[in-house]
């Protein structure tokens, strides 16, 4: 099994037993794994000065994939989202919600550890912002409006960040590992 960098998130040059190690690091009191290309890891080592750990197998058996809910209103944007993540190592889609209530609905089914959904499918319920207030899960907001426009509107319903759907080929990726990381 292969895993991207945690350090120069390189998503395409996996960690692998052969040419990485994972480590675990405590982040407020939890130890996350951290899978590191060997020369990375050097480099993060020296930046948080903190010593090498023994060489172990990249290739942990307790690896868990960053699970992430789908939600949009047309199934082209839909399909696009997938797309975009079905490829990616370490990502698991576990499901695709076609309405702000279906979104409600499987984010208490399938606990997704992110949900990627568009903004403005808050228009579909009164009780939205309430309902998104606690959560639970990183909530990425995305829509074809421009960053001025779309950011207080993410804000103002609870998401956890916005994004431009013009963007989201160069963007969703490491912003979906980020928040990940950082739950």
């Amino acid at each position: 099994m292969t895993h991207p960098c945690s350090h120069c998130e390189d998503f395409k040059n996996p960690v692998t037993p052969e040419n990485g190690i994972s480590v675990k690091y405590p982040v407020d009191g939890v130890e996350i794994d951290l899978y590191l290309h060997q020369e990375c890891a050097e480099a993060w080592s020296k930046q948080f000065g903190i010593s090498l750990p023994q060489r172990r197998n990249a290739a942990c058996e307790d690896f868990v994939p960053i699970r992430v809910l789908i939600a949009d209103d047309s199934p082209v944007m839909r399909k696009a989202v997938r797309r975009l993540l079905e490829i990616e190592p370490g990502i698991e889609i576990v499901g695709e919600a076609c309405s702000f209530r279906q979104m409600i609905d499987m984010k208490q089914q399938f606990q997704p550890d992110v949900v990627v959904m568009d903004l403005h499918m808050t228009e579909e319920s009164e009780t939205a912002t309430d309902e998104l207030k606690n959560f639970g899960s990183p909530l990425i907001a995305v829509s074809v409006c421009d960053t001025d426009e779309g950011e207080p509107k993410a804000r103002e319903i609870g998401a956890t960040l916005f994004l431009d759907k013009m963007r989201l080929s160069e963007e969703l990726v490491p912003r979906i590992r980020e928040l990940a990381l950082a739950g």
